[in-house]
C-alpha cells in the first residue's frame, strides 16, 4: 500500500525577528524595508512575505502582516 505522507506545519517565526527600517510611499506605490532571519533588507510591498509573514497594509509610520490567523502592525517608530 501507498505510504500516507503527513503535512507538517510550517514553523512560525517570531515577530520580533522581523526588522524594519524604512517605508516608502511614492503616490499609489506603497513599500517597507524588511528583513527576517537571514538579516537581508528588502523592499516589498502588499502581497509579499518575509520569513511566511505577508505583508497586508502599508501606512506613514507603520506597516501591517499576517501569518495564517495571526497579525501584527510593525510600528517604524517606538511610541513614547
Amino acid at each position: 500500500p501507498p505510504k500516507a505522507q503527513v503535512s507538517r506545519p510550517q514553523a512560525r517565526v517570531s515577530i520580533d525577528k522581523i526588522k524594519r527600517t524604512g517605508i516608502q510611499i511614492l503616490g499609489d506605490t506603497k513599500r517597507v524595508y524588511l528583513a527576517g532571519n537571514d538579516g537581508v533588507f528588502l523592499w516589498r510591498q502588499i502581497g509579499e512575505s518575509v520569513d511566511g509573514w505577508e505583508v497586508i497594509g502599508i501606512e506613514a509610520g507603520h506597516a501591517v502582516i499576517r501569518q495564517g490567523g495571526q497579525s501584527a502592525t510593525l510600528e517604524l517608530y517606538v511610541k513614547p
